[in-house]
């Protein structure tokens, strides 16, 4: 029997704003006209295969650092519904603020399939209500995408980290509490 594997391929439409200057012949008067341009850069990603933890997402192609990669999109919802909803099960919550909560848990968010690692190439920003997966460093095309969760240490119970970095912590934890830990031990 032949296994095939298969990769859900998705191009993230990221939209970057450009300032070009349109100048008429007499410089520095009224007559300057500034306008700006949007263009639309995608980056290619896909879904597959993790050896993290089930299914992960991949750079589709190189990627170079300070790159916004995909949005985490989601339900806006009030952090009461996202305290019920995390304690039913539901791992995909972002934070966005005291009030508010991104549940990603929907099939049009590709972001979802982010695994954790202690030595991400990723990060999150936050540019008021939207959340994006920026590039720490160049990543190479075929390489899976990762980021810190950024868990707090009183979560209960605390997730073992399987990313295999070298330095992992063996906690799925935000660096700042990592001296609080046992560090794993690795037969």
């Amino acid at each position: 029997m032949i296994a095939f594997q298969v990769l859900l391929w998705y191009i993230a439409p990221v939209r970057q704003t450009s300032l070009q200057v349109r100048r008429s012949s007499r410089v520095g008067t009224p007559h300057d006209r500034v306008r700006i341009e949007d263009t639309e850069v995608k980056i290619r990603v896909c879904v597959g295969p993790s050896r993290i933890a089930g299914q992960g997402l991949f750079a589709g192609q190189d990627i170079q650092t300070g790159a916004k990669i995909i949005r985490y999109i989601g339900e806006k919802i009030s952090r009461e519904e996202s305290d019920r909803r995390l304690a039913a099960g539901n791992v995909y919550i972002f934070g966005l603020n005291e009030r508010y909560s991104i549940d990603g848990d929907i099939p049009r968010n590709t972001a979802r399939y982010i695994n954790h690692a202690c030595d991400p190439n990723c990060h999150t920003e936050q540019f008021g209500n939207t959340i994006w997966i920026v590039a720490l460093r160049d990543i190479q095309s075929g390489e899976e995408l990762t980021y810190n969760y950024g868990y707090g240490i009183n979560e209960e119970p605390i997730e073992p980290c399987h990313c295999g970095a070298p330095h992992c912590c063996g906690s799925i934890l935000a660096q700042r509490y990592w001296d609080r830990i046992a560090p794993p031990t690795h037969p």
